[in-house]
């Protein structure tokens, strides 16, 4: 029985070997071992090889004074077989050449093929047990492990693979013995102090080397060719996979995805109202799981994206996540009438809005520079972002001089002293953008362009700013006609906020 395979259980777990460096039982190394290659199954045959050769013949089929020379023995020279060295049956000196092939894929295909060929031998020669010599044969000591072993002799009235006459080699030591054979039905012989050997279909060989009793009766032998257990279990297994691996690669070649027990597909809710997708959603036994999303340009309360996707199957009673369109968010639009530019800018910045095109016109009650009216009426709901138009007053207009009535009568006078001409008015200028720069980069730019910086209002209103703020609005807006001369007035936010 088998009482130790620690290197062939841990070399499954971790690479034993190293570049120049193979582990293991030198005397049961596989040539491919030998050069550094790894175990494999005909590597396992190998080593069952010699140790078959080892109990036919007593003896390693190499050995050498160190371990070095046993290894490079094998990769030279015949295949040793235990025929060279003691009288062997053909059958089974071929199993064990098979076994100790050098190219590995000279070998058994595996274990089981190699015990399948030693069954097949025992069945043919009629072997059961440890040991066994024929009808009449005569057993030949020659020194080894207590093993006999049938060596068929040409000649007629043979029965099976061994003749009436053949002779045993029993591979033992001194003391070893073989028992009378019969040709008659199986006997039975029993050890005066020591276990009985199994039966075999002519005689029986006890294990002690004391001398045995023979006593008739014993089981009848086994039918030749009878096939083993193991080799029916191995086939049907062998027959079972081979069936799973033809429905696999039909299912992978067909592309067949049955759906599984009351499954159903996803259907298509993306543009459904939300009312509408849970009625179907409730048809199929699925249940949605709705989350606001502002989706600007979707119908508010439709659907516009759904997971898991469409034609999905999916257990009945599942949960489908959905988005459902909100819209734009939206502000009130505050009222700036009557305000400053300025403030009016900052109240339309604090909500979320932003600045339309301004117009200036005289207004006779609204004092210059305040807001006269604007573009969308105060708390209308728009979205954030929105422009808003408005207007400033420029104050009452002014009334034309009155022409004087007939000509004045000319009267004498001294020649007056003659009036300087009054220097001519700059032709205006158009003012620059100085948004989203820094105040202190604004106020170089403008002074530059001959403009002055006047008012700065900040956003919220009543912050201490300084130079690194940006500018978020001016007045007069980009492009206008100005004097230069002129005042640009500014409302700034902090460095860290966004500048639209």
């Amino acid at each position: 029985k088998v009482t130790d395979f620690g290197i062939a259980r841990a070399a499954t777990d971790a690479q034993l070997t190293l570049p120049g460096t193979t582990m293991g039982s030198v005397h049961y190394l596989a040539p491919e071992q030998v050069r550094g290659l790894g175990a494999t199954q005909a590597s396992d045959v190998y080593a069952l090889g010699i140790v078959l050769y080892e109990m036919l013949v007593g003896h390693r089929p190499w050995e050498a004074d160190t371990a070095a020379a046993v290894a490079m023995g094998r990769l030279g020279g015949p295949v040793p077989g235990p025929s060279d060295q003691v009288a062997v049956a053909p059958d089974l000196d071929a199993i064990v050449r098979r076994a100790l092939a050098k190219d590995p894929a000279d070998r058994f295909p595996s274990a089981g093929a190699m015990a399948a060929a030693l069954e097949a031998f025992i069945a043919t020669t009629g072997i059961r047990g440890s040991s066994v010599s024929a009808a009449g044969a005569v057993p030949v000591t020659a020194g080894g492990a207590g093993v006999a072993l049938p060596v068929p002799t040409p000649g007629a009235g043979t029965a099976g693979p061994l003749a009436a006459g053949a002779s045993p080699v029993i591979a033992g030591g001194a003391g070893a013995a073989a028992a009378v054979a019969r040709p008659a039905q199986a006997r039975r012989i029993v050890a005066s102090d020591g276990p009985t050997i199994v039966e075999s279909d002519g005689s029986r060989i006890a294990e002690s080397g004391e001398s045995g009793i023979v006593e008739p009766g014993g089981p009848p032998p086994a039918p030749p060719g009878r096939m083993s257990a193991w080799t029916w279990l191995a086939g049907i297994a062998g027959l079972l996979v081979l069936v799973a691996a033809g429905y696999l690669i039909f299912r992978f070649m067909t592309g067949l995805t049955a759906a599984p027990s009351g499954a159903v597909p996803v259907p298509n809710f993306v543009g459904q109202s939300l009312d509408d997708a849970r009625t179907t959603a409730e048809s199929l036994g699925l249940s949605l799981d709705a989350t606001p999303q502002e989706t600007p340009g979707k119908p508010v309360g439709t659907i516009v994206s759904q997971d898991p996707p469409v034609g999905t199957q999916v257990d009945r009673g599942s949960t489908v996540k959905v988005a459902v369109a909100t819209g734009s968010t939206t502000v009130a639009v505050p009222d700036i009438r009557g305000k400053t530019e300025a403030d009016a800018l900052a109240a339309l910045f604090a909500a979320g809005l932003a600045n339309g095109t301004p117009s200036r016109q005289y207004d006779a009650t609204v004092p210059a520079g305040q807001v006269v009216s604007q573009g969308v009426a105060p708390g209308t709901q728009v979205a954030k972002g929105t422009p808003v138009d408005y207007v400033v007053s420029l104050g009452p207009q002014p009334s034309p001089t009155p022409s004087p009535s007939g000509p004045p009568s000319p009267s004498p006078s001294p020649t007056p002293n003659p009036t300087p001409t009054p220097p001519a008015t700059p032709a205006p200028i158009p003012v620059g953008d100085y948004r989203c720069i820094s105040l202190g980069q604004a106020t170089d730019v403008l002074t530059s362009e001959g403009f002055v910086l006047g008012s700065v209002v900040t956003n919220p209103t009543g912050q201490a700013y300084d130079n690194t703020w940006l500018v978020q609005a001016q007045l007069p807006s980009p492009g206008e006609q100005r004097p230069p001369g002129t005042a640009i007035r500014f409302t700034v936010i902090s460095p860290t906020s966004a500048c639209p």
